[in-house]
Formats: structure tokens, sequence, C-alpha cells
């Protein structure tokens, strides 16, 4: 997609938001003005980069929105907070969305003994539901499993190999799928709320129950030394540049070919397939022919397994924020995140963050800043990690 046509998806993405967001006040105002009016001081305080005045009031808003019953806005909140990287609070407020939608359901976990029981966890309820859902939450996984006579596991079609890898003791299916216990045993639910709810999201439970995901070793070893051009002793530095979505800012093409040129690494490319793809890819192996590799046989829209294996056979992950990322994280993959500053974006506002439930990942915010800034960021903590010999030029 050329520059000009992604301003313009992004121009009316934007004069959607806008109209959404006008009616969303006149219909909040009817039912409390007060929770509009704080509404727009926390969209105003955010679009000025003023966390401060942005966290202050976001409670007083859920508990308003939760008092006159918008849900909407509560739903708003309570993933804001995940912008603070604050998961207490996004799981309570998340909860309390839930509990006022009248989407809890009965059978659902709630932390009692589960030794004659069916646990059934869901990450998968409908064919709209992402790739990404519960994959923060593998450690919770493995606790939970611990506590059932039987657990099965809903996944993504595309995730069900490398979760029954991981997981060869419980039963993973592909979803959607209508849960049943298993015969002279109690069926109880759960899903990524449930799990976080019960067994919590601290940081200290997030790195306490942290496990990874296992990939195939086999193929595994095969892509590294595929990769492993001539015994060369460089780093393996995956790089993937767009997600293409209109509700993401596109980082400019030429501050990742200055990355590929000043990082003496070499370069595997793990962007997905889009339109225009191709074009780009060129501009991207342009840049150092010798030291970017593109890999025709992996695809991981339709083979997350091959993909898992290649991106296990990498040093590290480069990337704008994406599924990818959160799948690198769950490997357990050194994981350099880029994230843009779109209100609509669940990215974390501040410029710099170390993601608690994936312990080797960092992600580069650009909370207004310009994307140069950023790169320089990220160039300076690909230096604190590898060393100052990964560079090529000076900085």
């Amino acid at each position: 997609m050329s520059k000009y046509k992604q301003q313009i998806k992004l121009f009316r993405q934007k004069t959607k938001d806008s109209l959404k967001i006008f009616k969303r006040v006149i219909r909040t105002t009817l039912k409390s003005p007060v929770l509009a009016k704080n509404f727009l001081n926390f969209r105003s305080s955010a679009k000025a980069y003023d966390w401060i005045a942005v966290k202050k009031i976001m409670n007083e808003i859920a508990e308003e929105a939760y008092r006159v019953k918008d849900h909407r806005l509560l739903k708003d909140i309570a993933y804001s907070y995940r912008k603070f990287l604050d998961m207490e609070a996004y799981t309570y407020w998340e909860h309390k969305y839930e509990e006022l939608s009248g989407n809890l359901q009965s059978t659902r976990w709630l932390g009692e003994d589960l030794s004659n029981s069916t646990l059934w966890i869901s990450f998968k309820d409908t064919e709209k539901q992402g790739i990404s859902i519960g994959m923060n939450l593998v450690g919770h996984i493995n606790a939970a499993k611990k506590r059932a006579k039987y657990t099965v596991l809903v996944v993504d079609s595309r995730l069900v190999q490398i979760f029954s890898r991981t997981f060869p003791e419980i039963e993973v299916l592909s979803g959607p799928v209508s849960p049943a216990a298993k015969q002279g045993t109690s069926l109880v639910t759960a899903n990524s709320l449930v799990l976080r709810l019960v067994l919590g999201t601290r940081d200290i439970d997030l790195n306490y129950f942290y496990v990874p995901l296992i990939p195939d070793k086999i193929r595994v070893n095969s892509f590294h030394s595929k990769y492993r051009n001539n015994n060369s002793r460089k780093l393996l530095f995956g790089i993937s540049w767009g997600s293409f979505s209109t509700t993401k800012l596109r980082v400019p093409l030429d501050l990742w070919i200055d990355l590929i040129q000043s990082i003496n690494a070499t370069f595997v490319v793990t962007q997905y397939r889009y339109s225009g793809f191709s074009n780009d890819l060129e501009v991207i192996m342009s840049a150092a022919p010798e030291r970017v590799i593109f890999d025709k046989s992996v695809n991981q829209l339709l083979d997350m397994d091959n993909f898992a294996a290649q991106l296990s056979s990498l040093d590290a992950l480069i990337s704008v924020s994406s599924s990818d990322t959160y799948f690198s994280g769950a490997l357990g993959i050194p994981t350099f995140m880029t994230c843009d500053d779109l209100f609509r974006s669940i990215c974390p506002f501040e410029p710099y963050n170390e993601i608690p439930w994936c312990p080797d990942s960092t992600l580069y915010g650009k909370s207004g800043r310009e994307w140069s800034v950023v790169f320089r960021d990220l160039k300076n903590g690909l230096i604190k990690k590898y060393g100052q010999t990964i560079l090529i030029n000076q900085m």
C-alpha cells in the first residue's frame, strides 16, 4: 500500500472515530453529565500525553460508568489500564464490564477445588477472536491444569500443535467448540479473564507462573543451520516492520533500512504478507543484500508451528507491536517492539516499558516523539543487551 493510500485510510479512520466519540459523548451526557465531562478530559489529557492527569481520572470514570451502566465506556477504561501495564486494574474493571453485560458464565471457575472437575479453558469462543488471546497466560494454564482432574484447552486451529506439544497431558482442541465435562466430573469453565482473576496478575504472579511455549526442536535446528550461512557468527535478528492496520501508524521504511545498515547482524524477515509486501520487501532486502534473508517456506498466517520454529531459531525479534510479538514473548525469545501513540492503540502510554508477562520483551513507544527518537532508543537497547560491537557505524 502506498504512503498516500495509507494516509487516506488513516484520515477516514480518524473521521470515523471522531463521529463515534461525538455520538458517545451525547449518549453519555444523557446518562451522566459528569461522566461525559470526565471522559472528554481523559481524552484531551491522553492526546497531550499528560499521563498523570489521565491515570488520576480513570478510576473515577470507571466507577461512574459502572454506576450508570455505560458498558462501552467501562470497557474502554478497562482496556486503557493496559496502557499503564496495570493488569490488576484492567482485570478488575474488565470483570465489572462482563458482569454488567451479563456475560459471566455460571460454570466459571471461582477458585474452588477442581480435583473432580473438567477445567475447560477457552481462548477461542468465536471465529472473530484474535490469535493472541491468552498468549501471555501460558504459565497460568500450567498452574491451573495441576488443580484439575482433566483439562481441556480451546485455541485457534493454528496453535493446536504448539500447545499440544507444550502440554501433552491435556486435551487441546481447535475452537470454537461448546464446553463439555468428561464422564464422572463436573464442568468448570475459564477464559483469559477468569485465569487472571483466580491466579492473579501482579508482576510477581506473572513472573512466577511464566513458562514458555515449546517449539518443534528439530525444525528449530533446521532453521538455525539454514540461516547460519557459511558458519557465520553474526547474531540472527527477526525483523517485522508493519501491521498495516488503519488503527496503527506506520513507521517510515527508511528507519528500518537505517537499522539494518547500522547493526552488524543477519536479519531474517518475519513480516507477514500484505498488499504491497513485495515492493517493501525488495527495498528492505536491498538495504544489505548479503545480510537479509527472506524464507519463502514460512507463512505464519497459515502455519504458526513452523513460524514458532523459525522465531525460536533467532537471537531476537525486532518488530512493531503485533500478534507476532505476543507469540515471540510466549516462546521466550528476546523481543524489541515499537509502538505508535494513537489513542485507540492498546500499546502502553510510556515511551519505555518492560513487559511483565514476557520476561525478555521490551516496548519502545512513540509517546509524542519522532519515530527517529524511538529507533535511537531501540538501537541503544540492542547495544545494551548485545554490546557495542553490533554497531557497524557509531551513532
